[in-house]
């Protein structure tokens, strides 16, 4: 059931995306069985016009004819290969790309679970391996194989022997059967093997890595990594034994069936061109006929044993991918479309996290306005960062109303919300391109680039480099690339938040990565950068709030305070006690 429902999405996602493919892929199998049959025709009819001594002029006229529509036949079916090769490669890449679509249309708590995170590394390997172009191509094969069988058996049928028929279809039944319980046994041992190679390549990438080299020489740990290898090593070795021991079988029932089916073959079509003992009696010309037929049938036979191998195969390793792509997406219907910032209000919001019991923000409320700036500041774990989160919509809330101008946010139209909201969050990331590219992914303005360089203390380090904004930020993936401190990095992402041009700024522990220093210059900076904005600040350090209109105070889920830094200061016991311990640290 779970391999038809994947190869049930493939070919929904296949006519999807082109419709021809189902096209050539008839004109394929046509084309080809009819080019096998030919094949088995033309030299028992030549063979049997010479026998018979017809004329050379008939013979040769013949021939050419023959062979040139032979020929005429393999070229147009060599084209349609062609052709279908190249939508194979096709469909494969539109179809590996939904795995990226997916992740950025999948319910965001869908990728804080592990076993999604699991189900998307499990998504990616077969993708880099061209398994959708195999199985593709495994099922084409698959449908030729049986469509040559079924024809040329029809052919021996009803135009040779009943008896021979009959008899060649139980060998090949037979030896396919047993062929084809060695092949699961053989794609079982495949499979149990995943595991194994994804230790060992964990291993062996990382041994070559330089994530691990400076504990490995400090250390002295490399016998211990080697022992590890060692292990995975001979569990390998073990398993390509078990492997050899299948196939040879293998090996074995196929030889054992070709030699039944060469032996039916010339023993009893010798009989026949011989004597009419089990029938009329046949011409050279159709003994070698109905050899042919009858190898040709063998090796689809074994054609077919093969491709269903791989295709199960190639099925197992989809599977994930399909799971992956069966998952809910976030569904905002919304349809309102909203202005800039006024109010953002929490309106007696419960929020618990998937698969957990544990209630992180307890019936809070709270209203921020235009233009204020909130600190919203706690314990670790007390739900600061969820806030962000359901402001963002990556979360939903268990009961209660997140408020945008007064209208719930999940009734706004999604672009039109997200275009509003400009956020630098805990686990910031930049990606593999250039400096600008980074911080003004969507605009071409080279000028409020530098600015927004400017205002974050990074144009100096910026222009040192070679190629200035056009700096590759991965050596990974560029050679001339540049590698940033934390906290320069930092420093970009909060570029990229202030070009957004958001009527809300997140900050979402910004200065995590800064030393106190560089923290007091961005906070510097960002009183001017904020100024007719609404900003919400959350920071393990508290020095944003003495700059802050008001601050929020969360404990155990619940807000325990909501006032100026000065009226918390006077009237809020823990408030007064976490910023006077942070206070002390910096001394």
């Amino acid at each position: 059931m779970l391999k038809n429902k994947v190869i049930i999405r493939l070919m929904k996602e296949t006519w999807n995306i082109d419709k021809k493919y189902f096209l050539f892929v008839i004109l394929s199998i046509v084309l080809n069985t009819t080019v096998t049959i030919a094949t088995m025709y033309l030299p028992a009819t030549i063979i049997d016009m010479i026998i018979n001594r017809k004329g050379f002029k008939e013979i040769v006229i013949s021939a050419f004819i023959f062979y040139l529509g032979l020929y005429l036949l393999k070229q147009i079916s060599a084209f349609v290969t062609m052709k279908l090769s190249k939508l194979d490669t096709f469909i494969s890449k539109i179809l590996e790309s939904k795995i990226s679509e997916k992740a950025l249309s999948v319910k965001y708590k869908e990728l804080e679970n592990p076993a999604t995170l699991d189900l998307i590394q499990r998504s990616e390997m077969p993708i880099s391996w061209g398994i959708i172009k195999l199985t593709l191509e495994s099922i084409q094969n698959v449908l030729t194989a049986i469509f040559s069988i079924v024809s040329l058996v029809a052919i021996l049928f009803f135009s040779y022997s009943i008896i021979y028929t009959i008899l060649l279809s139980m060998i090949l039944i037979l030896s396919s059967a047993g062929v084809i319980f060695f092949r699961k046994k053989f794609d079982k041992l495949m499979q149990e093997n995943v595991p194994i190679n994804r230790k060992f390549s964990y291993f062996f990438m990382n041994a070559l890595g330089e994530k691990h080299q400076k504990e490995f020489r400090i250390y002295k740990l490399a016998y211990i990594w080697k022992e590890k290898m060692d292990f995975f090593n001979n569990q390998v070795f073990n398993w390509i034994k078990k492997l050899t021991y299948n196939d040879s079988i293998i090996s074995v029932f196929e030889l054992i069936s070709t030699s039944l089916i060469t032996f039916l073959a010339i023993s009893y079509n010798a009989v026949r061109l011989l004597s009419d003992k089990f029938g009329p009696v046949i011409s050279i010309g159709q003994f070698t006929l109905i050899y042919n037929s009858t190898n040709t049938i063998s090796q689809e036979v074994k054609m077919i044993a093969e491709s269903i191998s791989r295709l199960n195969m190639s099925i197992a390793h989809l599977t994930p991918w399909n799971d992956f792509l069966e998952l809910d997406n976030d569904n905002f219907n919304g349809t309102i479309k909203i202005d800039e910032f006024e109010t953002l209000e929490f309106k007696n919001v419960t929020f618990t996290y998937p698969n957990t019991d544990r209630i992180i923000l307890d019936d809070i409320s709270f209203k921020i306005n235009k233009g204020e700036k909130i600190s919203i500041v706690g314990l670790n774990n007390a739900g600061k960062s969820t806030i962000v989160k359901l402001i963002c919509k990556f979360f939903t809330p268990d009961s209660g109303e997140i408020l945008w101008n007064g209208v719930n946010i999940y009734d706004i139209e999604e672009e039109s919300y997200i275009s509003q909201i400009s956020a630098v969050f805990q686990d910031f990331k930049l990606f593999p391109y250039t400096i600008f590219e980074n911080i003004m992914p969507h605009e071409n303005n080279r000028d409020k680039a530098i600015k927004s360089l400017e205002q974050v203390n990074m144009l100096e380090a910026v222009n040192k480099l070679e190629k200035g904004m056009d700096t590759y930020l991965d050596k990974t993936l560029e050679e001339n690339a540049t590698n940033f401190s934390g906290g320069q990095n930092q420093k970009l992402a909060i570029a990229r938040a202030i070009n957004k041009g958001g009527s809300l700024m997140i900050l979402d522990e910004p200065t995590a990565a800064l030393d106190p220093i560089a923290e007091s210059e961005i906070f510097e900076k960002f009183a001017s950068l904020t100024e007719n904005k609404t900003s919400i600040f959350i920071s393990h350090r508290m020095s944003s709030s003495t700059f802050s209109d008001k601050v929020l105070l969360l404990d155990g889920g619940k807000i325990v305070g909501f006032d100026t830094h000065k009226n918390l200061m006077q009237g809020h016991n823990l408030y007064r006690e976490l910023f006077e311990t942070q206070a002390q640290n910096y001394l």
